[in-house]
């Protein structure tokens, strides 16, 4: 990460400390084949490939300036491998992704094109139509948000936590710190190794910043 783009991060940082605020980075995994390959990964335990690898060192060399005190993983090894080294990590069963269901592991082509009448239903209202075999919007969030919250509540105003976890978890905890409707969770670009800053306090949250990804620039 540049000079610039880690004064941004650590000027926002310092922004919500000072308002009384405990600092939540909220960062998704770095990349796999399959997100390469558009396939529909869910909870499929792919590791990453050698891009996401190079992007994970990148992620962990921006974050060690910020020394963060608390680490905390989806327990899928995209996830844990994206923040090892960092330090030792909390997994968190319920910051997994999405259940998919029986659409996991298909190319997102094949996906579109045989799951015609489940999109319209879940583009209408994806937190209460499930995934066929999976979960809903609703019932990620539910869990991942309790997780989340429980995580932001124990740590100290003066920590930073630091979250890895998928991009439709990520995108539905966006909606809900916001309380923005989950049909509108497709309007947060969640890319590998994004970095989205949460600041939590006393049961409300801000987000300053969504989807930095400076520190992979060069």
């Amino acid at each position: 990460m540049n000079d610039c783009a880690t004064s941004t991060l650590q000027r926002s940082i310092q922004a919500v400390r000072l308002d009384g605020g405990t600092p939540v980075l909220l960062v998704r995994h770095a990349r796999t084949a399959d997100n390469a390959a558009r396939v529909l990964v869910g909870r499929r335990d792919v590791p990453l490939d050698e891009v996401g690898r190079h992007q994970a060192a990148r992620l962990r060399a921006a974050l060690t300036p910020l020394a963060p005190s608390t680490l905390v993983t989806s327990p899928l090894a995209r996830a844990r491998q994206t923040l090892a080294g960092l330090g030792p990590a909390h997994v968190e069963a319920e910051l997994v992704e999405v259940d998919h269901g029986e659409i996991e592991g298909l190319q997102e082509k094949v996906f579109l094109s045989r799951y015609q009448e489940f999109l319209v239903r879940w583009r209408r209202d994806p937190e209460h139509t499930c995934i066929p075999g999976g979960e809903s919007l609703g019932q990620a969030a539910r869990r991942s948000y309790q997780a989340l919250e429980e995580i932001a509540r124990q740590a100290t105003p003066s920590s930073l936590v630091v979250v890895c976890s998928h991009q439709l978890v990520i995108a539905t905890l966006l909606c809900r710190c916001q309380q923005i409707p989950l049909a509108r969770y497709h309007d947060f670009t969640c890319r590998n190794t994004g970095i989205n800053l949460l600041g939590y306090r006393e049961g409300t949250w801000s987000v300053p910043l969504t989807d930095l990804l400076d520190h992979l620039e060069g």
